[in-house]
């Protein structure tokens, strides 16, 4: 897991346990309103876009169209890459146990051509694609066969 991941985590729980200290009335209060989900999930969704992920997937391309990359140079994609993040369960589960990220990678690097592309369109000429979602159809299980001890509920 990437620093800022592990930073953003780390507040994540933090937070969480401040928040669970006081109720919202006295949390309001004291000066302590929430952002409004709306404008907090855009400006989580703007700012992930920002930042690099451990993980990222070629979505398009010939051949072998899809392939897995463990970024430890922490660069930022490009648009021919999504970024994969854990959600908050898996993160804090890298969290706790790090080289689990180099697990979760090798068993996503294993996903069948055919399962993606199964999963994927083809445009012209052979060329594959997948969307966010279609490569979250095909990613789920894989995940939570690397991570036998959590229930699919934790993650």
């Amino acid at each position: 897991m990437n620093v800022t991941a592990t930073i953003e985590l780390t507040r994540m729980l933090r937070q969480s346990q401040l928040d669970g200290a006081r109720t919202q009335a006295q949390r309001n209060k004291l000066g302590q309103f929430a952002t409004p989900p709306k404008l907090a999930a855009d400006i989580l969704k703007y700012a992930s876009m920002l930042l690099p992920s451990d993980i990222k997937i070629r979505y398009s391309g010939r051949g072998r169209p899809f392939r897995f990359i463990l970024n430890h140079s922490m660069a930022t994609a490009t648009n021919v890459y999504l970024m994969l993040y854990p959600k908050p369960a898996l993160a804090k589960a890298l969290l706790e146990k790090p080289e689990l990220l180099k697990e979760v990678w090798q068993a996503l690097d294993r996903i069948s051509d055919d399962v993606l592309m199964g999963e994927g369109r083809v445009y012209g000429g052979g060329l594959h694609k997948l969307e966010p979602r279609e490569l979250g159809n095909a990613l789920a299980q894989r995940i939570l066969e690397i991570l036998p001890k959590r229930s699919a509920a934790e993650l």
